[in-house]
């Protein structure tokens, strides 16, 4: 995920009014959790609230208090925080910034946002997520080059040992991912789609698989997803050719996010690489966009 980053507590005013509870005029509750807030600040930022706290529509605008169901009071805390201070809270940016956490926690995320139909947060989780994929898939690019699978077996076992939680952690988040039958999650669907196709694949070599059940209806609509992605790609070769030079602005060493068949043999295919400066994805500072700072 690259420097680790602390929170900036320049947006503290906005955490302020909320925490404190200062001139609120209506109660949110969640679980065992409750909010003092304001009505202006929930129907200006966010739909959810706006619609809720409309006169002469719903009971919450009348009583002044809106209960949330079907949600982690932890998750429905992050959208609050969000709508104060237009960052995130110190909590979940320490979960966006730990590798073991930060899949599920962009799933949670999207997923919280997306309830309360606040697209800027399903946005930030979704670049978080690319951010996170694109870092990982230069660890497995550098680590494959170009590989003739039947002359390195060794290579193709030392890739799945090192990088086995890891790949553990992506096929569970695609489970969860999958299961979501809102068509907005097709946002987070594609991000995940990144990995196999920058990777070349390589996760569903067999020595990588493992012990993953690709049976799974959520896996297999995944797997269904990555042939329909990387079709263009020609997995049936028997190299893996990760460029290491970019096409475009000819340096070496940097991760490549496209590219393109240069010229194919009987069984031999070469490619052009675009590197990720000449072809970004996502957003590379999401992360400060969402409050958190370098460490100098």
């Amino acid at each position: 995920m690259g420097t680790k980053r602390t929170y900036d507590t320049a947006f503290s005013s906005g955490a302020n009014l909320m925490q404190s509870g200062e001139f609120s005029d209506v109660i949110v509750e969640c679980g065992d959790r409750t909010w003092n807030l304001h009505r202006v600040v929930l129907a200006y930022r966010c739909e959810y609230f706006r619609k809720a706290l409309e006169k002469g529509r719903f009971k919450e605008a009348e009583d002044g208090r809106i209960v949330i169901h079907d949600q982690d009071p932890d998750h429905v805390d992050w959208v609050i925080g969000y709508m104060y201070t237009g960052k995130a809270t110190e909590g979940l940016l320490l979960l966006l910034q730990d590798d073991s956490t930060v899949m599920d926690t962009c799933v949670d995320l999207f997923a919280v946002a997306d309830f309360f139909t606040l697209d800027v947060l399903c946005k930030h989780a979704t670049n978080v997520l690319i951010e996170h994929l694109v870092g990982y898939a230069t660890r497995v690019q550098s680590a494959v080059g170009v590989v003739a699978l039947p002359n390195h077996p060794s290579k193709l076992q030392g890739i799945a040992q090192s990088h086995q939680e890891f790949h553990r952690r992506f096929f569970a988040v695609v489970e969860r991912t999958y299961s979501f039958g809102s068509t907005t999650f097709k946002r987070l669907k594609d991000a995940l789609l990144l990995y196999p196709k920058l990777t070349r694949c390589i996760i569903f070599r067999e020595e990588i698989l493992g012990n993953i059940k690709l049976g799974d209806m959520n896996v297999a609509e995944f797997t269904a997803d990555v042939l329909g992605s990387v079709v263009a790609l020609d997995m049936g070769s028997e190299r893996i050719p990760i460029p290491k030079k970019c096409s475009r602005c000819k340096k070496n060493g940097r991760c490549m996010t496209d590219f393109k068949v240069t010229r194919k043999w009987e069984r031999y295919v070469t490619f052009d690489g675009v590197c990720k400066a000449c072809h970004p994805l996502g957003d590379p500072d999401v992360l400060k966009s969402l409050g958190a700072v370098d460490n100098e």
